[in-house]
């Protein structure tokens, strides 16, 4: 409170105030905090320039819990004296928990400089870990690498013990505490060049809380060491701890093993797990059939494909008809060859489609071939259910719809129903679910896996409180089991992630938006970079990793990260959105255009680049063009409130305002009644 006197110095009021002030500081001694608190604001009414009598009150707010009064008064002392010790690393250590790395950077930063001058003496080791672990913490968000290694190997140097000791909360949240901030201070390293020192500060946080991520970018930072034989031993220590048990696992291990070129010790690690991971009479095998497919995809990347393929197999005959699985056996098979096994795969489990038909349109390199060779299958409603379940993933729901609605009228059963939900999910019409719902017969009222899969539907157009009831009743189901399948549970995350709307508690997504409440861009990138490694399909992780990229990497990184995954994945629809935006936010919507139409000229019934042509047209001034495609667009659409808004829509943007109305009229004349978003959107 700058300007405002103190008590004339030997009067009345001075003495009460100091009065006060030892009173209260002697009750606070005592743990009487309220009476303490009491005594120092009566001191403070008196003398309210006292810097020694604000920080006394925010002590004592802070002994009795109250965070927010306590961080108040510190703020008052800092107005008042900018280099008080104790209000410098105060409110920095909050500004910190509030995610404000500049600010924290500034004040711990100045109370830093005098710490290190004196020795740290007016600190204790607790604090001095502390405060050097939110400093250089927040020195790591903020692109100051350098500096901020040279103060975490100072709070660093503080042993676990000490720190516990002194807190008295205990060595494991200790150990956590160190563990996490060599960690960081390792991957600030790496992007400092530094590998030697990522090295050694990777394999401190290992030794202070084992994590099999930390263990592989210990083994990253050898091999950008030059020490592959290093890495190698570390390999070693990851595929010791069994990683195909867990997918981010896997996705570190394999990573590994592909930047090591394979691995002659990890082949055999992985040839015994394969052993044991096969049932073997009553003897039912080790693992489950989808960790098994994990071990034969790290097969694979160890150097032995050809024995990786084979346990492929075996594992997909044992029930891993995961995405995942199904992708990489068809990227191995060729477009050729993909849909018979896909059609093997779905006979046997008809609840698989929908991964079944992503897989295949992921693993295509030409989807022409890929048609074709569908085509070429027996003709029977598992057919029918594969070409209409990729006809919907690449845009075209129209075809999809009635495809599958032909196949589920002669045969009423699980595939062709999925296919129908497909078809309904790519034109956006919870419509459309609803009459796959009601086609289907009475044994699948009381399956689980059936619920959630329409639960995820009706999430994904939109229809939430539909969505809702069907996972509720998937979940209800599934509690009369006595032993869940694999299958079932993954589809019941699945489901409550699209209907909750957030990430899976635990997934790498969940720590990225954890890592973005702190404001920590660079942790967050590298989480959504495994979840995208772990789950391609996950649009959320995608468009967050889209979102970060430029801030961590640079402008041109999304560019470059949309080429990598679109020279794997040319057909992939979730690609081809974002490389149309960045192409058109970068002015070069005109080539990406010249780029759709010749890929539209070697396959006319290339659907997948139609709805990013038409958002190419608009951007480069072709507004008739872009006109006769919404229509085409439109057109394609199964009859449905979806079908008569976008009609609407389309008609008064080009018009045709009583055309609009006749559209608007059958939408609200749907049999099922259009959820909010969509009664939203007709209403405007």
């Amino acid at each position: 409170m700058a300007g405002v006197a103190g008590p004339t110095p030997g009067s009345a009021t001075e003495s009460e105030a100091l009065r006060r002030y030892v009173r209260g500081k002697q009750r606070a001694m005592d743990g009487q905090y309220a009476r303490a608190a009491d005594d120092i604001d009566a001191a403070l009414r008196l003398d309210p320039s006292s810097t020694a009598l604000r920080a006394t009150r925010a002590r004592i707010a802070g002994a009795a819990g109250d965070l927010p009064r306590a961080k108040a008064e510190w703020e008052a002392v800092l107005a008042q004296d900018p280099t008080d010790l104790q209000a410098l690393i105060s409110v920095g250590v909050a500004a910190f928990d509030a995610g404000q790395p500049s600010r924290t950077a500034a004040l711990l930063g100045a109370a830093w400089i005098r710490l290190r001058l004196e020795g740290f003496a007016p600190i204790s080791d607790a604090g001095r870990a502390a405060v050097g672990a939110a400093l250089a913490r927040s020195l790591f968000r903020l692109g100051f690498d350098e500096a901020g290694l040279e103060v975490a190997a100072v709070a660093l140097a503080v042993p676990a013990e000490s720190v516990a000791e002194q807190r008295g909360d205990g060595i494991d949240a200790a150990s956590r505490a160190a563990a996490q901030l060599a960690l960081e201070s390792g991957e600030a390293a790496l992007r400092a060049h530094r590998p030697d020192v990522a090295f050694a500060l990777f394999a401190r946080s290992v030794e202070l809380t084992p994590h099999a991520r930390t263990v592989a970018l210990a083994a990253y930072a050898q091999l950008l060491a030059g020490d592959s034989n290093g890495a190698r031993a570390t390999l070693g220590v990851v595929m010791d701890d069994g990683p195909w048990r867990d997918a981010e696992r896997t996705a570190l291990a394999s990573w590994l093993l592909t930047s090591l070129g394979g691995d002659a010790r990890a082949r055999e690690t992985l040839a015994l797990a394969a052993i044991a991971a096969v049932p073997i009479g009553s003897r039912a095998g080790e693992v489950t059939p989808e960790a098994h497919a994990r071990i034969a995809r790290l097969m694979v990347a160890a150097g032995d494909p050809d024995a990786g393929a084979a346990e492929l197999d075996s594992a997909i005959a044992d029930g891993a008809v995961d995405q995942a699985t199904l992708e990489a056996a068809f990227r191995r098979s060729g477009d050729n060859d993909a849909p018979v096994r896909a059609h093997a795969a779905v006979s046997a489990h008809p609840e698989c489609l929908r991964d079944a038909c992503r897989a295949l349109v992921r693993a295509s390199s030409d989807l022409r071939t890929l048609r074709v060779a569908i085509d070429a299958l027996p003709a029977d409603s598992i057919r029918e259910s594969i070409a209409a379940g990729v006809l919907a993933t690449v845009r075209n729901p129209g075809a999809a719809w009635r495809r599958a609605d032909g196949a589920a009228e002669l045969n009423p059963s699980r595939a062709p129903l999925e296919a129908m939900l497909l078809a309904a999910v790519s034109a956006e019409d919870p419509a459309l679910v609803a009459r796959a719902a009601a086609s289907a017969p009475v044994d699948l009222d009381v399956d689980a896996s059936w619920h959630a899969s329409l639960a995820c539907a009706f999430a994904e157009t939109g229809a939430t409180t539909e969505a809702e009831q069907s996972l509720a009743r998937a979940e209800l189901l599934a509690e009369s089991m006595t032993r869940m399948p694999s299958g079932l549970r993954r589809s019941l995350a699945d489901a409550h992630a699209l209907v909750d709307g957030r990430a899976a508690e635990g997934s790498a997504r969940a720590r990225a938006e954890g890592a973005l409440a702190r404001d920590d861009a660079v942790s967050a990138v590298a989480e959504l970079l495994l979840a995208q490694s772990i789950d391609p399909d996950d649009a959320a992780s995608q468009a967050l990793l889209i979102g970060l990229l430029p801030r961590t990497e640079g402008p041109r990184a999304v560019a470059e990260w949309l080429a990598v995954q679109l020279a794997r994945s040319p057909n992939d629809p979730l690609l081809w959105q974002p490389a149309v935006m960045q192409a058109a936010s970068g002015g070069r919507a005109a080539d990406a255009l010249a780029r759709v139409d010749a890929r539209l000229a070697l396959d006319p019934q290339d659907t997948l680049a139609l709805p990013w042509r038409e958002a190419l047209l608009r951007i480069t001034g072709r507004s008739a063009d872009a006109a006769a495609a919404a229509r085409i667009r439109v057109e394609s659409l199964p009859s449905g409130p979806r079908r008569s808004l976008e009609e609407a829509d389309n008609e008064l943007q080009f018009g045709s305002p009583e055309s609009s109305v006749d559209a608007l009229g059958r939408f609200y004349e749907s049999a099922y009644p259009p959820p909010t978003s969509m009664r939203a959107a007709a209403l405007d």
